[in-house]
């Protein structure tokens, strides 16, 4: 979930059934589908998460592994790249911040706006509302 609005998630554009190499992760209102439903995978090896999606079969992943803020975030087959690896920060209240692998840049809800399909990319650390999540266990 993200802080922007509890009814606010992380998901697949088009839905998973159809998502493919590239497809875009965004926020959108929670509607309990399987573009909405993740798995978080722990990689002992680079001490780091994927986040999973079992119906497209695909990674939460930084678009060609960039590192520049405002790089977009897709999913894509799984490659166990830094792209695809992230740090899951708790921020002590059963919230979060997520970073690349990759680079310090942080999971962020592009431009701060509360509304379904708006884009999530990378950016720089600022701890606002647009960086900070919250899981739910299904």
């Amino acid at each position: 979930n993200s802080a922007l609005g509890n009814s606010l998630v992380v998901d697949i554009a088009g839905g998973a059934e159809i998502s493919r190499n590239g497809t875009n992760v965004q926020i959108y209102a929670a509607n309990n589908t399987n573009a909405q439903k993740y798995k978080i995978i722990y990689n002992q090896t680079a001490r780091a998460y994927q986040i999973y999606n079992e119906t497209s079969k695909r990674r939460v992943d930084v678009d060609g592994a960039k590192i520049f803020a405002g790089t977009n975030i897709q999913t894509w087959d799984s490659n166990n790249s830094c792209a695809q690896l992230w740090r899951i920060r708790p921020r002590g209240d059963g919230t979060y911040n997520l970073f690349s692998l990759c680079s310090d840049k942080a999971l962020d809800v592009e431009g701060g706006v509360a509304r379904s399909a708006t884009n999530i990319q990378l950016w720089a650390f600022n701890d606002t509302k647009a960086q900070i999540w919250s899981f739910t266990k299904l």
